[in-house]
């Protein structure tokens, strides 16, 4: 990760990387001393890749992983305990996830560009800033590497609104409708965008990446794909989330 990417939030990284060489390293999913990951947590990570019907929305959502047993853990560890070790690999499952949406997406456009949903100020502030940029930042690189023209783009910011977790499926959509918009230095930015894929950690409902998605399009977004996201809750979905792509 650059320096000039992460802005502010290089500081905070390089002091991670330093904390990391001194203390020992645990297990994100399990806490097997003496590894960031163990084998056993990586297999139970490596899922089929998933397309299921979001509660809200119109795009269905490609998921790499069950918001279950390892990733949950991971995800919560890497969101809320600083756990900056183990981002390659969530970069690595959100990156299956956006390759399959390439993959049987009818129509796509080159480069597409990696879009992470916004997070409040709050949470922002007590994570160091929005916690998927990064992760989408190093997917893009990944699937440039892997030959898929790709960038990312922190373009979508949001008003005030209450954390989503604890709240029903349809409160998740009462609490985010017509809270996103495109920050204004990005707004003639936008239109000239090829497709756009809304990133994000955990999909529940959709509701989020809904929301981005209509943001996107109120700001001129001419082509955007369905969401990618590493992680889906289980039961938010209209359907069986374990019908593979």
């Amino acid at each position: 990760m650059s320096e000039v990417y992460l802005g502010e939030q290089a500081c905070t990284m390089k002091i991670h990387e330093l904390l990391a060489l001194f203390l020992p390293r645990a297990c994100a999913a399990c806490g097997l001393e003496g590894v960031s990951l163990c084998g056993t947590c990586l297999r139970a990570m490596a899922m089929p890749v998933t397309k299921t019907e979001p509660r809200y929305g119109i795009r269905p959502i490609v998921s790499a992983c069950e918001y279950t047993g390892a990733i949950r853990a991971c995800l919560i560890a890497y969101k809320e305990h600083e756990r900056r070790d183990i981002a390659p690999v969530l970069a690595l499952l959100l990156a299956r996830a956006v390759a399959a949406v390439c993959e049987y997406s009818a129509q796509i456009s080159y480069p597409v560009t990696l879009v992470p949903v916004p997070t409040s100020p709050r949470a922002s502030r007590r994570r160091g800033g929005n916690h998927m940029s990064p992760l989408a930042y190093e997917s893009a690189n990944i699937l440039a590497n892997g030959g898929i023209e790709a960038q990312s783009l922190e373009i979508l910011s949001v008003t005030h609104k209450a954390d989503q977790v604890g709240r029903t499926l349809h409160n998740r959509n009462k609490n985010v409708d017509g809270k996103h918009f495109v920050s204004s230095s990005f707004a003639h930015h936008v239109k000239s965008l090829g497709s756009v894929i809304v990133v994000d950690d955990i999909a529940t409902s959709g509701a989020t990446l809904a929301e981005s998605a209509r943001a996107l399009e109120a700001a001129g977004v001419k082509s955007i794909a369905s969401p990618a996201v590493i992680g889906l809750t289980p039961g938010g979905s209209r359907e069986d989330p374990r019908n593979g792509i």
